[in-house]
């Protein structure tokens, strides 16, 4: 996490590993805020979300989604 901005922008996908892993095991700088759907969305919800939330902070945003909810999106 050392290559992280101390004002990044990480959004998280639905509920799965890929997001619980990297909730357990994050250290993150100070000022790093996490956009994280709380198992609300649906699989595949994180890009589009990650998307919106670049258009409106005009921000690098950085998206951890899982594998087969990236598969949603790359139809």
């Amino acid at each position: 996490m050392s290559a992280l901005k101390n004002d990044a922008i990480i959004v998280l996908g639905s509920s799965g590993t890929c997001v619980e892993v990297f909730l357990q095991n994050a250290k993150l700088p100070r000022g790093t805020r996490v956009i994280n759907s709380m198992s609300l969305g649906s699989m595949g919800y994180a890009i589009p979300q990650a998307l919106g939330v670049s258009i409106a902070s005009g921000k690098e945003i950085i998206c951890i989604e899982g594998d087969g909810s990236f598969a949603l999106n790359i139809q």
